[in-house]
């Protein structure tokens, strides 16, 4: 009887220690599962983004080296003397790209406009901030009154954007 009471606590000691490796295990696996989980979460965005980018590059090389592609030089105003843009454009796709180097952050409830110049009359172009070090590239739709442009301007406009121009001008610039 006593022999049998203690095989029987040995049982219960050795089954309670395996119950504590295989809980502890359990645990270490289940961390290890939700690190591998978080980095194939990043892994996805990390391709999402680049196939964004991707796209986005191919595109910008459409445009620049489509044939009869347009370039304007735009210069700084006042606004932004340390300022300039270069604007390639399709017109025969309406598609159009913007450089902007050594614009000043824009303040909280603003942003940059383009402007395409036609006829003596402003067409609103794509909206964009800059980064920290005034940097900014702009993929845009030029809107079909604009595609006969030959001056271009940004300005900086309420978020949001505007259909006319009312801020201040902070580069100019036309189409060589």
């Amino acid at each position: 009887l006593m022999f049998g009471a203690l095989a029987a606590a040995v049982a219960i000691f050795f089954l309670a220690a395996l119950s504590v490796m295989l809980g502890t295990r359990n645990r270490e696996l289940a961390a290890q599962v939700a690190q591998l989980s978080q980095s194939l979460d990043r892994a996805r965005e990390e391709t999402l983004l680049a196939r964004e980018e991707s796209v986005r590059t191919n595109e910008i090389n459409n445009i620049v080296t489509a044939p009869g592609a347009l370039v304007a030089v735009i210069n700084g105003t006042e606004q932004a003397p340390g300022a300039s843009a270069r604007l390639v454009m399709d017109k025969r796709t309406g598609r159009a790209v913007l450089a902007a180097h050594g614009l000043p952050p824009a303040p909280a409830g603003k942003t940059y406009q383009l402007w395409y110049i036609a006829e003596g009359k402003p067409q609103p172009g794509g909206l964009f901030t800059t980064d920290g070090e005034g940097r900014a590239l702009l993929s845009d739709r030029v809107p079909e009154a604009g595609r006969g442009a030959s001056l271009f301007a940004v300005t900086l406009e309420p978020a949001g954007g505007v259909q006319t121009p009312t801020g201040g001008m902070y580069l100019r610039g036309s189409a060589s």
